[in-house]
């Protein structure tokens, strides 16, 4: 697949998607042209059996559209719409000072499972095998403001991002869908999609 770029104001992403033996490897870079640091929601996390914060146990959120379009989104899910949340789910962020990127390579073996952290797979009989016609790639990022409570977060170099209208402030940038053939578990079950 080959590498796609898109920008918001002073911000940019590049990401390339390849498929080689099996394993998909996602690679992005993230600059921040302007002129105050960003937040970038790259550090997914889920609670463990004890409670506690502890790292998703995949990379990125995995998504296999209707059409065949294969959405990998480091960001902030959305609330479900068919279940109660008592706890929105925000993933914690790097920080990317003004001038600077942010880089990172991750990678995902075929076939690749669906994953939304408000629908842990509780029957693995809820899968079918499909082949995806597209790829891409979307990454979550706020603007620093006096207002945004920032915090260090439960897990190693993550920062807690607080706003009261956080939601309106993130920004999402996504990569062009590439033509790809990859095989995806897809969640046949309540599992919902963003």
């Amino acid at each position: 697949m080959e590498e796609s770029n898109q920008e918001a104001g002073t911000v940019s992403l590049e990401a390339t998607l390849s498929l080689q033996n099996g394993t998909l490897t996602a690679e992005y870079r993230i600059k921040n042209r302007s002129r105050v640091p960003i937040y970038v929601f790259n550090r997914l996390w889920e609670f463990g059996t004890d409670g506690k914060y502890a790292p998703a146990p995949q990379p990125a959120y995995i998504l296999l559209g209707e059409k065949g379009e294969l959405h990998l989104v480091k960001g902030i899910p959305a609330v479900p719409k068919s279940k109660r949340v008592e706890l929105k789910i925000v993933p914690f962020a790097t920080k990317v000072e003004a001038g600077e990127e942010l880089s990172e390579k991750f990678e995902l073996r075929e076939p690749i499972s669906e994953y939304n952290p408000y629908f842990p797979m509780d029957k693995p009989d809820t899968t079918e095998l499909r082949k995806t016609e597209s790829a891409y790639l979307s990454i979550d990022y706020v603007a620093e403001t006096e207002d945004l409570e920032v915090k260090p977060a439960a897990l190693e170099n993550g920062l807690s991002i607080w706003h009261p209208a956080l939601a309106e402030k993130v920004r999402r940038l996504s990569s062009q869908p590439r033509a790809s053939i990859i095989s995806v578990m897809r969640r046949s079950d309540s599992f919902e999609r963003f």
